[in-house]
């Protein structure tokens, strides 16, 4: 007789009941409260400061070191009540944030290629994950927060939880976050006391609905893998900024085109400035509100390629009633990537890809990857010729790909989206999360090719829900395969509206796709493969209502899904 699990029957109790399903069982939730995803940056207080590292900024208060400390190995036996005030820690032991529990004694390291790792005592339910070995880790600690915060924005940044985080503070509940390879960020302002201490507590679970979509080949470790961090901003500031940087005029001229969300109202000085620091192109804009776009003409730049990987910073200072607020710096990398021919060109000439495959591991820390690590991988990478890197199979952290620019690299970049574990029976559960992982990457021009996913076919079974449709915020695709004009936002809603159609019932739902927006020439090359990609090229131009968005060349790396097999 099958064993029925406590998870199955506890389901069915709550079912019958009426009771609101948990979080982290349900697949139409994979964020409460959770700060919308955003390009890669960080806000410092003055031009001198933007120089440095946002750790010695006066913005940045760290959330990395020792937490208090308390593991169950199974979720019905977590304690429910730890983010009370006054709830007695004293016998809780003590962990290292960022660190994984199973390489601190906290659980076994296991390995799995294909499938997951509770195989052995709990069959594929999706979204129903077992209690039992579902191990929970729960923190506390209390944080100061600076006094000068006080009328500011704060947020805390998690860059990494496997595989999700609830969040309170001062006892009052913020709010909970999946996908264990994106940031986890809120708006923690209601909730905080400046200039005194603030008890921080979060839980995280070894297993949620969402752990059916990242059934990578690697080892399976729980806890928080990247840096943590609190950051406050201006409620007057620049909310989101994006860079895409072309060449024109048969590839000799540069075109830098700047997108920006505002929050409140202020002036914007974009500065372009090369790499000895001195501005070559200067622009304001006055009573800046809403979204802003302008594009900067720079005569023949110095272009961006591997093998010479030219970097210029684009600076955003954003002020007000003539006081600097915030600066923001972001790398530029003035080249053209396109296919012509099913060849791929990078600034006209054809690029030869010698890659390799890396996973975000460390032989001592797991998922806790060090920059010291990092740069010796760039570097054997550099010294075996090799000149791309394929992000098997989820985003990195944000400084390996400025690694990759700094140092020449192009960067086939994975959406967190890997199934084969329960294939059948994930159904359309993960392709929501396309939107945030193109809004995490835009910025990173090295990445040539995204990948919506890896080894995650379609089953007989229907859709478990459309969890993840409003969380990844898309597919690594805008960092030179096409070119946009018009909203940034549309295209996103474009390109999740466009997997949509190619995914849940291809034939009707792409015809009607097709007479609203314009006309395609679709390419399916069957059977060719790129480092395991299956490759779907789109070429054509859209109308939109609201603006025009031409598409050249839109690029979506489909591997391993089994829809044209």
């Amino acid at each position: 007789m099958k064993k029925i699990t406590a998870t199955c029957l506890l389901a069915a109790v709550a079912l019958a009941a009426g009771a609101k399903t948990p979080e982290w069982l349900d697949p139409e939730v994979n964020a409460v409260n959770r700060a919308p995803m955003h390009s890669s940056y960080f806000a410092f207080e003055s031009v001198e400061d933007s120089n440095g590292d946002k750790a010695s900024s006066d913005n940045y208060v760290s959330l990395n070191g020792k937490w208090k400390f308390n593991w169950v190995a199974d979720a019905d036996k977590r304690p429910t009540d730890f983010w009370k005030v006054n709830y007695d820690d004293s016998s809780w032991g003590q962990i290292n944030v960022p660190g994984m529990w199973e390489l601190n004694g906290y659980g076994d390291p296991i390995y799995v290629n294909t499938g997951y790792a509770w195989r052995n005592h709990f069959k594929n339910n999706p979204p129903q994950v077992p209690e039992k070995d579902n191990h929970v880790g729960t923190y506390r600690k209390e944080i100061e927060i600076p006094a000068d915060w006080k009328g500011k924005d704060v947020i805390a940044h998690f860059g990494s939880a496997t595989s999700n985080i609830s969040l309170w503070v001062n006892g009052k509940y913020v709010g909970y976050g999946e996908d264990s390879k994106l940031e986890n960020e809120f708006d923690i302002t209601p909730y905080i006391r400046p200039g005194q201490k603030n008890l921080i507590t979060f839980q995280i679970f070894r297993w949620c609905d969402g752990t059916y979509l990242e059934d990578q080949d690697f080892f399976r470790f729980s806890g928080l893998a990247r840096d943590s961090y609190l950051y406050a901003r201006s409620k007057n500031r620049i909310q989101d900024i994006r860079v895409n940087a072309d060449l024109t005029d048969d590839y000799r001229d540069g075109k830098l085109g700047v997108d920006i969300d505002v929050k409140g109202s202020g002036n914007i000085t974009l500065e372009l400035l090369n790499a000895d620091n001195k501005v070559i192109k200067a622009e304001t804009i006055n009573n800046a509100k809403g979204n802003v776009k302008r594009t900067l003409d720079i005569p023949n730049p110095l272009k961006w390629s591997a093998e010479i990987p030219n970097l210029y910073t684009l600076r955003a200072t954003f002020s007000k009633n003539g006081k600097t607020l915030e600066v923001i710096p972001v790398n530029v990398g003035f080249r053209k990537i396109e296919i012509k021919n099913s060849q791929l060109l990078v600034n006209g000439q054809p690029v030869l890809f010698k890659g390799a495959d890396r996973h975000e591991l460390d032989p001592d820390g797991g998922y806790v990857v060090s920059l010291d690590r990092m740069l010796q991988d760039i570097q054997l990478m550099k010294e075996l010729n090799i000149n791309a890197v394929r992000t098997s199979h989820y985003p990195n952290a944000p400084w390996f790909l400025q690694l990759c620019s700094e140092y020449g690299f192009y960067v086939i970049a994975e959406a967190d989206i890997e199934g084969h574990g329960a294939a059948a029976q994930t159904g359309g559960m993960g392709f929501g999360l396309l939107e945030d992982i193109l809004l995490f990457h835009v910025n990173f021009l090295r990445v040539v090719q995204g990948c919506g996913g890896g080894l995650l076919r379609l089953g007989g079974g229907p859709p478990i829900g459309k969890s993840l449709l409003n969380d990844i915020q898309a597919l690594v695709a805008v960092t030179g395969l096409f070119q946009l004009q018009g909203n940034f936002l549309q295209f996103v809603q474009l390109a999740a509206g466009l997997a949509k159609c190619l995914f849940f019932g291809f034939r009707g739902r792409f015809r009607a796709f097709q007479a609203g927006f314009g006309r395609f020439r679709l390419c399916f090359p069957r059977g060719e493969r790129l480092g395991g990609f299956l490759m779907l090229v789109i070429e054509g131009q859209l109308q939109l209502q609201q603006g025009e968005l031409l598409l050249q060349i839109l690029h979506f790396g489909l591997g391993g899904f089994g829809l044209f097999q």
